[in-house]
């Protein structure tokens, strides 16, 4: 480009451009300095928000609770609790609701221990908790010819009896309502294991069934007597 024409853009640039480029008495634009009292009002408005919406919150656990939808319920304060981790008292209403679904939801069981396995009728859910308690005392009378070790061997023991659980404590396990044959569950190695009730037991059922139970005893034991069982949490009543 010729020496003339290059010095004549030049002076075209500066003079349009340079008024923009630096105009007397305008701060150069750069980062707004905080407005401490917007701020602090809209801190405020946050604040209230989040009460109404906490507020909202109580009253629709409260709502669903006088509904009888304590599952819902429990959802809304569970929500409270993740904004307000500290809430002690939304805790305590949380493990209230918990506790609540043991006395809602029960069914007493007698169980005549002679019949060995039986069907308490009772279908459980798996992961849903389950209580059981059980009270009564029986007699579990041995008529057998048995060594100093004792029963050490699956024919003396017989098939249902439990490694896992003392002599005569009760015992249960949970199987498909398919797998039940005259109150007996059908049961392999591969099959549902029982454990141990004892007097009370409350756990989460690794898998839905039909709640089946005996007293953990010998092939060759008789059992006299009545045991009262007392099945609550999130249960129902099979076939209904």
């Amino acid at each position: 480009m010729p020496r003339p024409i290059a010095s004549l853009l030049v002076l075209t640039l500066i003079t349009i451009c340079g008024p923009a480029l630096a105009q007397p008495g305008k701060k150069p634009i750069g980062p707004k300095t905080p407005d401490v009292a917007a701020i602090k009002t809209l801190d405020t408005e946050a604040e209230q928000l989040e009460a109404d919406f906490l507020q909202s919150l109580t009253k629709l656990a409260t709502s669903y609770e006088e509904a009888g939808d304590k599952d819902k319920a429990k959802a809304m304060l569970q929500a409270i609790l993740k904004m307000r981790p500290d809430a002690d008292l939304v805790k305590d209403k949380i493990k209230q609701l918990d506790e609540s679904v043991f006395t809602d939801r029960q069914q007493l069981f007698d169980y005549d221990t002679s019949r060995g396995w039986i069907s308490t009728g009772i279908l459980v859910e798996k992961g849903a908790e389950v209580r059981l308690e059980a009270t009564g005392n029986y007699k579990l009378i041995v008529n057998d010819e048995l060594g100093p070790e004792g029963y050490h061997s699956e024919s003396g023991k017989g098939e249902d009896f439990f490694d896992g659980a003392p002599t005569g404590a009760l015992i249960a396990v949970i199987v498909p309502a398919s797998a039940v044959t005259g109150g007996r569950p059908q049961r392999g190695k591969d099959g549902p294991q029982p454990f141990l009730v004892g007097t009370q037991k409350q756990f989460k059922p690794q898998e839905s069934g039909l709640l089946v139970v005996r007293v953990n005893s010998p092939a060759n034991a008789k059992c006299v007597g009545r045991l009262k069982l007392r099945i609550s949490g999130n249960i129902a009543i099979a076939g209904k």
